[in-house]
């Protein structure tokens, strides 16, 4: 998961918590008024029927009819009680059930919740509201000169409140999730902007390689976190460019100090070895000799070949090849190091295939893997170089029926001096850099190289390079 995604998972969940904790206060401050309100209604029935109230009364026409011209009496349960807590007012809502509201120990006791009351063809509360119907109630005792005369309760339907709180619930549950959705977005886009320096780092540093190490990050502001870490790279490059300059520099004076002295010693060993006057056995060893520079120098321009530090374009010379012509010209050649090894070297292609590739270094490459299979192929193996094109990418495969690499050996295969077989490198002559050339010169042709391989079961490499013009015979 990117740090984009979990950055805007974060900005969402904490601005979800926030907004859910602003729901909940939201919504059980807008439940308290609309209760407190209700018990403000009740409040306001009770004191009407208190202050008509006398233990010597007992008809409450007078009350009955005041309490008509409510707008709430049809949803009014109230129920006046004596001191020995006998009714002796009720009103009409009382017929049909009994709520069974406690008698208060105190003064005023507000606030009860009576739930599920069954409602069977009640005519003063709509039935389609509600198969079941919950009540607030409050309870009161009541004074007469100073002296209880009885208790009085009443309560009103919350089916209102409830409807209102759900209504309610609902909006809040459609404005979160339009805000989730909001937020998704606006923190996406969000981090997206604070994230584009490091993307734009990244990218140029992607770019950045030993051909243009002068190239530096841009610095949007250095006084903030990103631009810190930008002027830390920068000086990172700038050491890294001091470095490669120095390695160059070193490379270039220890190659020039040690190929001097070895064409000297191979130019006087050449002069000696082709005295009349020299026994037999002393030409022998000056002809080892030779062999021997002849490897160092070869081992010293493969070492500078591979450090160049230039731009490819200054190291190779881009031009249209042929790439079958020169596969076909190249295993002609090799053809007599694999006859005197029985071998059969074949080449399959039916395709006209031209690259944009330095000549020079593409016959490098193609002349290193097949002397290799040549020379670790026992004789009268059989060696087949194929061309094909894939989506527009010439695929060249150099296989043969060798002993075969075992698989812990295939990822380090390209490494510089890593050698399978150190002993029969050393008998062959190999120094472990031309598998290290070959990746070198496949990359720089904007290619690739890969290996697969099994112990008795040969090896195949294969070489991928971009096409400029293929052709079909």
């Amino acid at each position: 998961m990117t740090i984009r995604i979990r950055l805007t998972l974060w900005y969402v969940l904490v601005s979800l918590i926030i907004i859910i904790l602003l729901d909940l206060g939201l919504f059980f401050g807008m439940r308290e008024l609309l209760y407190q309100a209700l018990d403000d209604d009740l409040n306001r029935f009770v004191s009407q029927v208190e202050s008509r109230h006398s233990p010597l009364r007992t008809t409450f026409t007078d009350i009955l009819l005041r309490l008509k011209a409510d707008k709430d009496f049809d949803e009014l349960y109230i129920v006046v009680y004596d001191t020995y807590q006998k009714p002796t007012f009720a009103s009409p809502l009382t017929r049909y059930f009994n709520l069974d509201i406690p008698f208060t120990k105190d003064d005023v006791q507000q606030g009860h919740i009576i739930n599920s009351v069954p409602l069977e063809n009640i005519p003063y509360l709509s039935p389609e509201r509600a198969s079941k119907v919950t009540f607030r109630a409050i309870s009161r005792k009541m004074y007469h000169k100073g002296q209880l005369s009885g208790w009085i309760q009443a309560a009103l339907p919350i089916i209102t409140i409830e409807n209102d709180l759900n209504q309610l619930l609902r909006v809040i549950l459609v404005i979160n999730l339009v805000a989730i959705l909001l937020m998704g977005a606006g923190g996406y886009i969000f981090t997206a902007k604070i994230l584009s320096p490091i993307k734009k780092i990244t990218q140029q540093t992607n770019h950045i390689s030993h051909s243009n190490l002068e190239d530096r990050l841009p610095v949007v502001n250095p006084r903030d976190e990103l631009g810190k870490l930008a002027l830390t790279l920068n000086e990172l490059l700038e050491r890294l460019q001091r470095a490669f300059a120095s390695q160059k520099e070193f490379l270039a004076d220890a190659t020039h100090e040690l190929k001097t002295p070895i064409a000297s010693l191979r130019t006087r060993m050449e002069e000696l070895l082709y005295r009349p006057d020299l026994p037999e056995q002393v030409t022998t060893e000056f002809s080892k000799d030779l062999e021997t520079l002849s490897r160092m120098n070869q081992v010293i321009s493969n070492l500078l070949f591979l450090s160049r530090t230039e731009s490819i374009d200054e190291v190779f010379v881009f031009k249209p090849v042929q790439l079958d012509k020169l596969l076909k010209e190249l295993i002609e050649e090799l053809q007599i190091l694999s006859s005197a090894k029985n071998q059969q070297l074949e080449f399959r292609s039916t395709k006209l295939v031209e690259l944009l590739a330095d000549q020079q270094r593409l016959y490098q490459l193609f002349f290193n893997l097949i002397e290799n299979s040549i020379k670790y192929t026992p004789d009268g193996g059989h060696i087949v170089v194929s061309l094909s094109i894939v989506n527009h990418i010439a695929r060249i495969s150099i296989a043969d029926d060798g002993p075969g690499i075992a698989a812990h050996h295939l990822p380090h295969l390209f490494d510089r001096f890593y050698r399978v077989d150190k002993t029969r490198s050393r008998k062959t002559g190999g120094s472990g850099l031309g598998l290290a050339i070959c990746k070198f010169i496949a990359e720089s042709h904007g290619g690739s190289i890969t290996v697969t391989s099994e112990p008795d079961n040969g090896t195949t490499f294969i070489v991928e390079l971009p096409v400029l013009k293929p052709k079909m015979k």
